[in-house]
């Protein structure tokens, strides 16, 4: 996603224009004209050309500039020890190890030398070797050292092959390639260098062209001779200082990578935060050169000669052709990335989802469809919300997938997004994977509204899909883009979501709809449509929605009556299905049809259970069917309790469905074959007897009836009914940890589960039921556990471990094992059982292949890498197993060790994985409370608090660690708890004493600053309620939290500020909370601000650009006819091209700006300043 100007310039030479490229840098004929500068204004657009105008050449050699960088370095006391150093360090990468002396600056020697160099180095980086720690996770930067190791290359060509710049730009390339090939595992404080990296190989193919353009064409014929000689000396002054930047930058860079003894003597030049200001001063330098061109660019436009009519021509047209690639290569660029972002957003297979749930049958669904309050909700056109609630079983989910493919399907002014929550699948039942697949459905439809997205995926990458605040808000804007239209959401079952997650999604649904209806102003239809459970504790969420927000709720439950005439339709039909199978007479026929007919509070599932009874029976005489109907079962559970009575075997239809519940996601038939043939004894694969797997599936209907179903290879339960059927409410077994005064361990047998010291559940006919709560939550992990362990112990996994992605029938339970069976381990418990603890000691050996087999799989969910250097008493603080922990160290294991991948300790590994009983023991045997990962510095506290450890928070604070200790970035553990949105233990350090007010060092910014700008509205009002200063401005950019809430679109925040700051606060930039809100298109922060008093017509300080310049130069026609409608001034004009609103629309091509512009009689004879164009 890097736009780096070497990405762009190998798109070129990728697409075969390296000709256009050598015609740019050929040797220029000695005419008395020469073409007009190719070097673009750095803030006007490169399409615009102007006129040409003659100039005088000028005695300029810009190609020693590079050695004239290098000398003034070399005279700098401290910085010529730095370079000194630096050329050491590149004389010896030249032959790896002997030591080489460069040429002499200028030479030809030299010159070859660091090109072998730079060809070497760029030649040597693999994409497999680029991983990087960005911002607390972990990311390939394949595409971004690709975009630096390319562009070194091709300024390297050029560089050889053109006369301006011979062998001076060599020292430069040969750094960037030498300073990549070293940074094998970049870490979090290094962004700045590998961003400063990309900086610098664009700015060296750059000034390439720079230096060749200007060498010939620098003087201007209106100046005297003087002022060209000033101007020649200036520019060479000011490119000279850029040039000693770049080679500071890389000169501290590789010293520090090389770990030089010069990086002792001068501590403050190779802090972490240096990387950051030294890019920020080479930017300055180079604004400062740019100023140059655009001064000669602009004087040659008032002063253009028709002489050079013939030449221009030619140009421009090599031009046209440059922009033509580019157009087309940006073309490409932008499709890879929005690929990239729809499988961001891919988090879960939805339409598969869907396709689990049965079609309707003709004829049902009508009560819902006919409803009037359907009906209202389907026809009106502004936002609103729908809430059915039907009581288990009675086709909630066949209704919503009806309607998705059948009433409300999408066209050209709707589109319809749907989400199915399930409890049986981890990834159904998440709200964050719900508003991915919304998302991605919406954009999918209308790419057009990519821009609501796009920018937010550029900050966050992959990241952004696993963040709700910022996902809802992408829908939010969307849907106010009056291209948009009507969105509707279809999210079903949403009692089966997680809790805390629904929690979150039902209150931004209510923010939603509170703040449309204090805004009667605001067009929008976002509508949600949400299926569950009428359960008391969904009742009370959704009760303070109706209470005050357009909320309808339609109750299935007091539409018994019609459902149940509906069913009668699905009992006709599945009676002749069956009739027709079973060749039943039309007396049978019609008699089984009566008799289910008659069953009362019969649901849409109890129908499908009896039927399957119906079904399964061996005859179909008068007399059977008769005794069928007589001992139909007449609830559900009583049908399931009938279907599994039924088994083939019980023993193994229990150990089934132990698998199928405790189970992260659902199994293959490959799996479960494997799963339920496993045993302790088994060390082979060859041990094993595994049904084909045709025969397999009858195997599972035989042990389970329909109890379970097979869809596409997996297997699930019926019914989310099923599995509340089947699994206990109580605990049953003891967990170990919880019991501080448990005896040793390791030392006491297990005792063995007797599942009959809990009280048998009783059916409604007063008899015990052998299967209804049958299955305990820690006994379904314990089953699961000990199957994945014994599979991990087969000496396949130690004598030759398999490739890690390799996916054979021999290794098909390898990846769900090693991903999964440690949280089983620890949620069943096992502690008293010696034998499965002496094979979890044996697969947690770090010294083995087996660990490494099963290790690297593992993290390959978690990481791009593969963490090394893992001890087993690491291993057991990783995954919080306190009685491997607790055996580890009495035997006298290593308290501090540190992994080689991240540096953490077991106590850094527990707290950032929330193991607080793990962390105890840890401290209690004495382990550093203090201790820093090598690569950030953060504590335990700051790793628990980052990831909202609440317990492991409150037990580090009991043991006395440090509130206010700081990482390598100056972060605090509030920093990164309000960061992350964590209010529980922001709670907890503020009432400890946590300081509101502290800065990072990289920004200089505070924890509400950071808050703001994420949009964490609870947090930033938690913090203001313990003094937190509204007015603190980061020093890098000058922005109050006021700033940074509107600039990134956080209406709820604002308005929380705007009780507290100044409302016109202004940047370094002069940017108002107005002007960034009217930038970025953030209509509902812009209504807020202007409701408030703000400035419509504030200027910012760099081009005196207003509101409604900035709104319409982007293209946000809804902020732009929000400022017409409250005055803003028409003919505004900026300083830098004396611009109007209307010009800088037409200029962009947004049409639907200059209709809005158009239509309240804007000047249509305005003229920018630069060209002299008026709008037509």
């Amino acid at each position: 996603m890097s736009d780096s100007f070497s990405e762009r310039w190998m798109g070129l030479r990728r697409r075969g224009v390296a000709k256009i490229t050598k015609g740019l840098l050929s040797p220029v004929p000695k005419t008395s004209s020469q073409p007009d500068s190719l070097v673009p204004n750095p803030q006007e657009p490169a399409d615009e050309k102007a006129p040409a105008s003659p100039v005088h050449p000028v005695n300029l050699t810009p190609s020693d500039l590079w050695d004239r960088a290098e000398e003034s370095l070399h005279n700098d006391k401290d910085k010529g020890k730095i370079m000194q150093a630096y050329l050491e360090i590149l004389g010896l990468k030249l032959t790896d190890g002997s030591i080489v002396k460069l040429g002499n600056i200028g030479t030809s020697d030299r010159q070859k030398q660091l090109f072998l160099l730079t060809e070497k180095k760029v030649e040597e980086l693999k994409e497999e070797r680029w991983k990087l720690h960005w911002g607390g996770h972990e990311v390939g930067v394949v595409t971004l050292v690709n975009g630096i190791a390319n562009g070194v290359r091709l300024a390297k060509d050029v560089a050889s092959s053109t006369t301006c710049a011979g062998p001076h730009t060599a020292l430069a390339c040969a750094g960037v390639s030498v300073i990549l090939s070293m940074l094998v595992n970049p870490v979090e404080q290094l962004r700045a260098l590998l961003e400063g990296l990309d900086y610098i190989s664009a700015l060296i193919c750059r000034f390439i062209v720079v230096e060749r353009v200007y060498r010939t064409r620098a003087g201007i014929s209106s100046l005297r001779p003087e002022e060209a000689t000033r101007l020649e000396i200036e520019f060479e002054a000011a490119v000279a200082r850029l040039y000693s930047q770049v080679l500071e930058f890389q000169a501290r860079a590789l010293c520090h990578l090389s770990r030089h003894p010069v990086t002792r003597f001068f501590n403050d030049m190779f802090k972490a935060d240096g990387w950051d200001t030294l890019l920020v001063e080479m930017r300055k330098s180079e604004l400062t050169c740019r100023g140059f061109t655009q001064l000669i660019d602009s004087e040659k436009l008032q002063t253009g000669i028709e002489e050079q009519k013939s030449r221009m021509e030619g140009l421009q047209q090599t031009t046209t052709d440059i922009l033509t690639v580019l157009k087309t290569d940006k073309g490409e660029r932008q499709i890879e990335e929005e690929n990239a972002f729809f499988q961001a957003l891919y988090t879960s297979d939805y339409e598969e989802h869907k396709a689990r749930n049965r079609n309707q049958v003709p004829g049902t669904c009508e009560w819902f469809t006919s409803h009037q309050l359907f009906r209202s909700w389907q026809e009106s056109r502004a936002s609103s919300l729908l809430w059915v609630s039907a009581d288990p079983g009675c086709g909630k989910s066949v209704l919503a997938k009806y309607l998705i493919d059948d009433v409300l399907q999408s066209t050209k002014s709707r589109t319809t997004c749907y989400f199915f929550f399930k409890d049986d699948n981890t990834e159904q039942r998440s709200a964050v994977n719900a508003l991915c697949a919304l998302l991605r459905q919406l954009f999918l439809l209308k790419k057009t509204l990519l821009q609501h997205a796009i920018p937010q995926f550029q900050r966050d990458g992959s990241r952004l899909a696993n963040s709700f605040h910022n996902l809802w808000d992408i829908l939010v804007s969307t849907a106010l883009d009056p291209e948009a239209g009507e969105i509707v959401c279809i999210l079903d079952a949403l009692d089966e979501c997680e809790e805390k997650e629904r929690i979150q999604l039902l209150q931004a649904l209510g923010k939603y709809y509170r703040i449309l209806t204090n805004d009667g102003n605001c067009k929008t239809a976002l509508k949600f449509l949400v299926t569950s459970r009428p359960y008391v504790h969904i009742q009370r969420e959704f009760q303070m929605l109706k209470n005050h927000l357009p909320t309808i709720h339609l109750s299935g439950e007091n539409e018994t009556k019609k459902i149940s005439g509906e069913i009668d339709l699905v009992i006709k039909s599945r009676v002749q299905e069956i009739g027709d199978k079973s060749l039943l007479e039309p007396k049978e026929r019609s008699f089984l049809q009566n008799e289910l007919s008659a069953v009362p509070n019969r649901t849409y599932l109890w129908l499908t259970l009896i039927l399957e009874v119906i079904e399964r029976s061996l005859s179909y005489t008068d007399g059977n069917v008769r005794r069928i109907i007589s001992t139909m079962p007449k609830t559900v559970e009583e049908a399931y309790e009938k279907i599994l009575n039924r088994s083939a075997d019980v023993t193994r239809a229990k150990r089934l469905l132990h698998i199928v519940v405790a189970a992260t996601r659902p199994l293959t038939l490959m799996e479960m074959n494997l799963a339920l043939a496993i045993n302790e004894s088994y060390r082979t694969y060859q041990e094993l007897e595994l049904e084909p797997e045709d025969r397999f599936r009858t195997t599972v209907r035989s042990l389970c009836g329909l109890f379970v179903t097979i869809i596409d290879g997996r297997i699930y339960l019926l019914h989310q009914t099923a599995k509340e059927f089947l699994v206990s409410k109580e605990t049953g077994l003891s967990v170990c940890h919880d019991d501080i005064s448990r005896p040793r361990l390791h030392r006491t047998p297990e005792k063995p589960l007797n599942p009959k010291e809990t009280v048998q559940p009783i059916s409604q006919d007063g008899c015990p039921t052998q299967w209804m709560h049958s299955l305990k939550t820690q006994e379904s992990n314990s089953v699961l556990a000990k199957i994945c362990i014994w599979y991990l112990l087969f000496t396949v996994s130690e004598n030759h471990p398999p490739p890690i992605h390799e996916s054979t029938y021999e290794h098909v339970f390898l990846d769900y094992s090693a991903k999964n069976w440690a949280d089983h381990f620890r949620e069943a418990h096992l502690c008293r059982d010696m034998a499965i603890i002496k094979q979890v000691l044996e697969i947690c050996d770090s010294r083995s292949r087996r660990f490494l087999t099963w290790f690297r799989i593992y993290c390959t969910t978690i990481y791009r890498l593969h963490p090394r250097g893992f001890t087993d008493l690491m291993i057991g603080s990783y995954f919080g197993h306190d009685v491997i922990v607790e055996l580890l160290l009495e035997k006298g294991a290593d308290l501090e060790p540190r992994d080689k991948a991240f540096g953490l300790t077991p106590l850094l590994w527990a707290a950032k994985n929330g193991h607080d009983a793990v962390v105890k023991l840890l401290l209690e045997n004495g382990a550093r409370l203090e201790s820093k990962d090598i690569i950030s510095g953060r504590t335990p506290l700051s790793w628990a608090a980052v990831k909202g450890r609440d317990a492991v928070v409150k037990l580090l604070l009991e043991n006395g660690s440090d509130l206010e200790s700081k990482n390598n970035s100056g972060r605090t553990p509030l920093w990164w708890a309000a960061e992350n949105g964590h209010i529980t233990v922001a709670k907890l350090l503020l009432e400890k004493g946590a300081n509101p007010e502290s800065k990072d060092r990289v920004y200089g910014r505070t924890v509400l600053s950071w808050a703001a700008a994420n949009g964490l509205g609870a947090m930033v009002k938690l913090l203001l309620e313990n003094g937190a200063d509204p007015e603190s401005r980061d020093s890098t950019y000058g922005q109050t939290p006021l700033l940074w809430a509107a600039m990134n679109g956080h209406d709820a925040v604002v308005k929380l500020l705007l009780e507290e700051t100044n409302l016109e606060s202004k940047n370094n930039s002069g940017q108002t909370p107005l002007l960034w809100a009217a930038e970025n298109g953030h209509i509902a922060v812009a209504r807020l601000l202007l409701e408030n008093g703000a400035n419509l017509e504030s200027k910012d300080r760099i081009s005196d650009q207003t509101p409604l310049s900035y709104a319409a130069m982007n293209g946000h026609d809804a902020v732009v006819k929000l400022l017409l409608e409250n005055g803003a001034d028409l003919e505004s004009r900026d300083s830098s091209y004396n611009r109007t609103p209307l010009l800088w629309a037409m200029r962009n091509g947004n049409d639907a700006v200059v209709k809005l512009l158009l239509e309240k009689g804007v000047n249509l004879e305005s003229k920018d300043s630069l060209c002299g164009r008026d709008p037509l």
